[in-house]
């Protein structure tokens, strides 16, 4: 009889916790630091076992992760000599002390580094995987329900009541009643996801609306510099008052509905667009008092480029893609888009060094699948990233195989072709590289960084060369920019916080690895390097190791690849 596998031995279990640590830091951060403390306690014993029989004797390991964390003390020590406490800055920094502990002193060569990043890459598929089924889940039950009973339209002197009776243009009960309050003042419903837009271009969003007590509706747009609207009456059917620069049209259909239009053309500083809707007494006017009751029929409201509405669909065709991308996507996760690229592209990259050491088809459909979910989230920073590691690549596997070359030279087609054809994608693109060359675009994130980069240079030489501490460093800057934001930029964050020297340990830090895996040849040295360019390219727009998500993210992997030279 064959001896059955134990999956609660003490090993695995610790290979559970293992694992557990990079998943869960999208998940909860308190859940992330627990898993860290039981694995902790978990190795106590194996680091015992290990110093008393000598195994282990490659202390300068943690030389690098140290350093770093002196980078970050040279600010504690600069913000005290300011008045500034910065304790809570240094605790964060736990992990790079705390998870070299556990690999170079616990576990070791206890576990392999290739299986742990296996499980890893794998868990990452399966997480995106439910996402997509998330994603497709929401969208399916939004085609048959009734978009304003979400969380994502605000009221304002108003209320939605569910109508039971009322059918939709194609003859569906999922329609709402929007009714006015007892309050004085304006009767809004506003949808409170701003979409994003290119500037001056045109826009229409229109609504379906049908008359219930209001003879009136007053349709807005806003687009971060203008509020315009115009009136519509859904008794007779025609556009009312026009506010300058606005089109308003208005198209009869069945039961007795109508669909009302705005057309604007964006200011060239725009980058967003919303639709508002308002109850009105009449022509012209927006705030009165209401009665508590009267109200109209609303449904089917959307936001389109050009001057031309979509063809009228029913609402089972009414498939809305836009909870596949970004926020929307990464909905049941807890965390930003940016940290989780980088751990996508983490799995892809190895799934793809996979693929050259041992072919299997299953392997590509992975690959594609991951970059898919990545090409969705759209993180430009991690999109970069990406692409110089597959450059990075296609050089080392040129010449020792052209196959393998092809492989890589279709992938970046693949990236390439999406972020000029996906319109969201190519959006948020051309928006970037329109801040950098017109410096327009005032709310996007290239422009904020733009903006805190001219502020970093603008600091005097002193205070570059010693720093100016890790809280008021950060107080200057947002003094200096205006916002309440930190560098967003990992080398300007250390030079900001400790000065030159505190950039130098960083760079050592990031560096390190580097030492040991330089030689090109096994995949875990290749695997490193990509890593390293991985995290080197998004400290450019990230101060990833100011935040858990990056933090123990850096610190887990730079200790897991070389947790087996110790």
């Amino acid at each position: 009889m064959k001896n059955s596998v134990n999956f609660f031995s003490f090993k695995n279990i610790q290979l559970f916790f293992i694992v557990l640590i990079p998943i869960t830091l999208f998940i909860s951060i308190k859940l992330n630091s627990i898993i860290i403390i039981i694995l902790l306690l978990l190795t106590i014993k194996d680091v015992i076992t290990n110093r008393k029989t000598g195994v282990v004797n490659n202390t300068k390991l943690f030389i690098p992760p140290l350093l770093f964390v002196l980078s970050v003390l040279i600010g504690f020590f600069i913000d005290y000599y300011y008045g500034f406490n910065s304790v809570k800055t240094i605790e964060r920094l736990l992990p790079f002390v705390v998870l070299p502990f556990i690999f170079f002193l616990g576990i070791k060569k206890k576990f392999k580094t290739f299986r742990i990043i296996l499980i890893f890459s794998y868990l990452i598929t399966i997480v995106n995987l439910l996402l997509i089924v998330f994603s497709t889940t929401v969208s399916i039950r939004n085609m048959f329900s009734n978009q304003f009973i979400s969380d994502s339209w605000m009221k304002y002197g108003t209320e939605i009541i569910v109508s039971d009776n009322e059918l939709s243009p194609n003859g569906k009960k999922n329609v709402i009643k929007l009714v006015e309050s007892l309050n004085e003042g304006s009767h809004d419903l506003i949808y409170k996801l701003d979409e994003k837009v290119i500037p001056d271009k045109s826009y229409i969003r229109s609504v379906f609306i049908k008359k219930a007590e209001k003879d009136w509706v007053f349709i807005r747009q806003y687009d971060g510099i203008s509020h315009k609207g115009i009136w519509f009456n859904i008794s007779k059917g025609f556009v009312g008052k026009t506010e300058e620069g606005l089109i308003g049209k208005i198209e009869s259909y069945k039961n007795g509905w109508f669909r009302c239009s705005v057309i604007n053309k964006t200011d060239e500083k725009a980058s967003t667009e919303r639709i508002q809707i308002t109850l009105v007494n009449g022509n012209g006017n927006y705030k009165y008092k209401g009665d508590g009751v009267s109200g109209l029929f609303i449904w089917g409201a959307e936001i389109g480029l050009g001057e031309t509405n979509k063809s009228y669909l029913p609402s089972e065709y009414n498939f809305k893609y836009n909870q596949f991308f970004r926020e929307n996507l990464l909905g049941p996760l807890d965390i930003h888009p940016t940290y989780y690229s980088v751990y996508i592209i983490t799995a892809i990259v190895f799934f793809i060094l996979l693929l050259f050491s041992k072919f299997k088809p299953i392997y590509i459909l992975i690959i594609l699948f991951n970059i898919i979910i990545l090409l969705l989230i759209s993180s430009k920073a991690a999109l970069l990233s990406f692409l110089i590691i597959l450059g990075f690549l296609s050089l080392i596997y040129f010449k020792k195989s052209k196959k393998h070359f092809l492989f890589l030279l279709a992938f970046v087609v693949i990236i390439m072709t999406a972020i000029f054809t996906i319109p969201k994608i190519k959006l948020r693109v051309e928006q970037s590289i329109e801040t950098v060359l017109n410096n327009r675009n005032e709310k996007l994130s290239t422009y904020k960084r733009l903006l805190i980069l001219k502020e970093v240079l603008s600091f005097n030489n002193k205070d570059l060369a010693f720093g100016k501490g890790n809280i008021f460093g950060e107080q200057v800057l947002k003094e200096k920019t205006g916002l309440n934001l930190n560098a967003h930029n990992q080398y300007f964050q250390a030079l900001i916080s400790s000065g030159l020297l505190g950039l130098a340990f960083l760079l050592v830090y990031l560096l390190s690895p580097l030492y040991y895996f330089n030689n090109f040849k096994d995949w875990l040295s290749i695997f490193t390097i990509c890593l390293v360019i991985l995290f080197s390219v998004n400290f450019l727009f990230e101060s990833m190791l100011n935040r858990q998500w990056g933090i123990v993210f850096v610190a887990y992997f730079y200790s897991l690849l070389k947790k087996d030279i110790a």
